[in-house]
């Protein structure tokens, strides 16, 4: 089947995962295995706006991973500088996307910090793709605060209780605004969500792969998306 006569889901998540046992496979290092990782996102991204997918969710940092060894911890840290600064360059040259950081962003240095604010204020008005990186990001997180955000609210009068809706509470989530991933991706044969999206995925189809993180491409995604065109979505009809 042709990738273009697919009619695409409009948001896809990929749990990325794999970069280091690809890194171990070839003799590379922890740290040029992260970045192998970083040029697959960016190919993905761009084959995903080919086929006309409008909203993109990259995991790639998770508040579980900050257990990691610390010189790990530094080198991630890097590759992220790299990536924001690359996704900047790409909005200034006139990239209509919209770039969102979810998650715990106050975990990050000042520096990383003022990079991502710049980053989402640059492509604040943009609205043909939107690209999400999760980075710091736990589902459950996500969701203690929101949950949080509602009691000051409706303590504040600013709601009643019985506004408290899905609709609502959706609106405190980072994805406010934004569609449900239709497609929930997951690479090197993990077979879990590892807290990604928690609340948003409770309806995604999803794909499973043996193909590690630094390895997918376009061939993948289309393979991906061949799958997903043969699932059937009945929302519990």
């Amino acid at each position: 089947m042709n990738s273009e006569e697919l009619t695409p889901p409009k948001h896809i998540g990929i749990i990325i995962d794999g970069n280091r046992r690809r890194a171990k496979q070839h003799w590379l290092t922890t740290f040029e295995g992260h970045y192998k990782g970083v040029l697959a996102v960016e190919d993905v991204m761009e084959a995903a706006q080919k086929r006309g997918i409008p909203t993109l969710s990259i995991y790639g940092f998770s508040t579980e991973n900050r257990k990691r060894e610390g010189e790990e911890i530094e080198g991630l840290m890097k590759i992220f500088s790299e990536i924001l600064e690359k996704l900047l360059y790409k909005v200034i040259q006139g990239k209509n996307i919209k770039i969102n950081i979810l998650g715990d962003k106050e975990r990050f240095s000042e520096s990383l910090q003022a990079l991502m604010q710049k980053v989402e204020s640059a492509s604040d008005q943009n609205t043909q793709y939107t690209l999400n990186l999760c980075l710091s990001y736990g589902g459950r997180n996500e969701i203690v605060q929101a949950c949080k955000n509602i009691l000051k609210d409706t303590q504040s009068g600013k709601i009643v209780e019985e506004e408290i809706s899905e609709d609502l509470f959706n609106s405190y989530l980072y994805t406010q605004g934004q569609s449900y991933p239709d497609l929930i991706i997951r690479t090197s044969g993990e077979q879990r969500l590892s807290n990604f999206l928690t609340w948003q995925s409770a309806y995604s189809e999803l794909i499973f792969l043996d193909t590690l993180w630094p390895d997918f491409n376009e061939e993948v995604l289309d393979q991906c998306l061949e799958e997903f065109s043969r699932r059937k979505r009945r929302f519990g009809k």
